[in-house]
């Protein structure tokens, strides 16, 4: 094989396995407390949600919440609880764990029912930004998810508290 076709396929070969084992670098770092108490963020959801029972009909929603966030120091990984008002009373209806990874100012999390209330799920991928008055905020981000009844999809904003 000619040695400048041989060099070409290996650069090629090494810039591919490499971004195999590249991984999120954990900026920006979503937890100042480094793991300690978290950090607290106000949440908010909006979207709309479709019936997988055909006696139900779906609509749009608005549902808000609190999230604690930890992620320890220099690691990608994050970890949060998720408390959602689902019917808009003020008080929380759902509790949700979630873990996930945080690099290149991208997040993404998935997070699930611990609380024995029926199935909930939800995928969660969007920027992880610095806001100019220095607050953290997940923004721009989209979820997917179900319940024991419903498919839905909705935007996903936190903002640090």
């Amino acid at each position: 094989m000619n040695q400048r076709l041989l060099a070409s396929v290996c650069a090629v070969f090494f810039v591919a396995v490499g971004s195999v084992f590249a991984a999120a670098d954990g900026v920006p770092q979503l937890d100042p407390t480094l793991g300690g108490s978290g950090t607290d963020y106000t949440v908010s959801m909006n979207g709309a949600s479709h019936s997988m029972d055909p006696v139900l009909t779906g609509g749009a929603f608005a549902w808000k919440g609190t999230m604690n966030l930890t992620q320890d120091a220099g690691v990608p990984d994050v970890r949060a609880d998720l408390l959602l008002d689902l019917n808009g009373d003020g008080t929380m209806d759902r509790q949700l764990s979630c873990s996930g990874m945080v690099g290149n100012n991208q997040f993404g999390m998935r997070c699930s029912d611990n609380d024995d209330l029926g199935e909930f799920r939800l995928s969660v991928t969007g920027k992880a930004v610095i806001l100019d008055s220095g607050k953290l905020s997940l923004r721009k981000a989209a979820v997917r998810g179900y319940t024991d009844t419903y498919n839905f999809l909705s935007s996903f904003v936190a903002i640090q508290q």
